[in-house]
């Protein structure tokens, strides 16, 4: 989507992943983590759905607010889906400042970002 398709939809100048984000708080599916001065951010991908995806975003790979989120969706997976196999990869690990709008604004930094990718047999996790 380009910057002029984003303003004429409301969107303002934002990026990618600002709009992204955007659309995952208006389906609802937007946890915050931690205070306003420490804050990430999760959602659980809603494509592909075979993969189980959930996608953190946070301030950097040292924000006690990041580690939280990232430990809680793994021991969600471990402890309540029984998922012993899973995928981690993390992004733009030297970000820094914790404003989510600003973060998102085209030539600042983007946010550090993890993706938990859950690798097991999805179709029995649904019975379970």
């Amino acid at each position: 989507m380009t910057e002029n398709v984003m303003k004429t939809a409301g969107l303002g100048a934002l990026t990618y992943q600002a709009s992204v984000m955007e659309a995952y708080m208006s389906l609802g599916l937007v946890t915050a983590v931690g205070p306003s001065h420490d804050r990430a951010y999760c959602y659980p991908s809603i494509t592909p759905l075979k993969d189980m995806e959930t996608v953190i975003h946070g301030t950097s790979l040292l924000s006690s607010a990041f580690q939280a989120a990232v430990h809680g969706v793994l021991r969600t997976l471990i402890d309540q889906l029984g998922v012993t196999t899973f995928n981690v990869g993390i992004s733009g690990m030297a970000a820094v400042d914790n404003d989510l709008a600003a973060d998102f604004q085209p030539g600042n930094k983007t946010t550090c970002t993890a993706s938990v990718i859950a690798r097991c047999d999805h179709e029995s996790l649904w019975h379970a």
